[in-house]
């Protein structure tokens, strides 16, 4: 028990670790193609996705965890997937819809009237990771460790894809 503990732990943990060391190459890049405000107005957005991600979440992976744990049948375990999944997607998609309709008079609002484009940008960011908390937390809870740093890696490719995309 012991040593599964210690290798999931540790396959966990390498996803973890690629993604903050790509995280780690991308200010250098960006500081090169970007001016002084541009850069500005992403290190802000930056700051405000882990809030906002915890709003739109709301503990649901905890809660998730918890009561799957507590889940009698593989039935109960869907119901509370569904259940929480499906919560988190209305509340995301809710904060997407908002994201769409006031993103150019809240970048005037927020001083980055330059750069409305990046708000719709964060919201979009924003709204995928919330909906993909959850089968996280469902691969992790279903011990399915490989599959969990496959996609977190494809994901993070994507991710430096569209940064490269979008920025170049």
């Amino acid at each position: 028990m012991l040593k599964k503990l210690a290798a999931q732990t540790a396959i966990y943990g390498i996803s973890s670790i690629i993604a903050r060391f790509l995280n780690y190459l991308l200010p250098p890049y960006l500081t090169r193609i970007m001016t002084t405000g541009e850069y500005g107005v992403v290190t802000d957005l930056y700051v405000l996705i882990p809030f906002i991600l915890l709003l739109l979440t709301m503990g649901m992976e905890t809660g998730y965890f918890h009561f799957a744990g507590k889940a009698g049948t593989s039935e109960e375990k869907r119901l509370i997937f569904q259940t929480t999944w499906g919560i988190v997607i209305l509340v995301s998609l809710l904060f997407f819809g908002f994201t769409l309709l006031f993103f150019q008079p809240l970048s005037v609002v927020m001083d980055y009237a330059g750069t409305p484009s990046y708000l719709l940008l964060m919201g979009s960011i924003i709204t995928v990771d919330a909906v993909t908390a959850l089968p996280f937390a469902k691969l992790r809870e279903e011990n399915k460790a490989s599959a969990y740093v496959k996609i977190r890696v494809v994901t993070i490719l994507v991710n430096l894809f569209f940064v490269s995309f979008f920025i170049l």
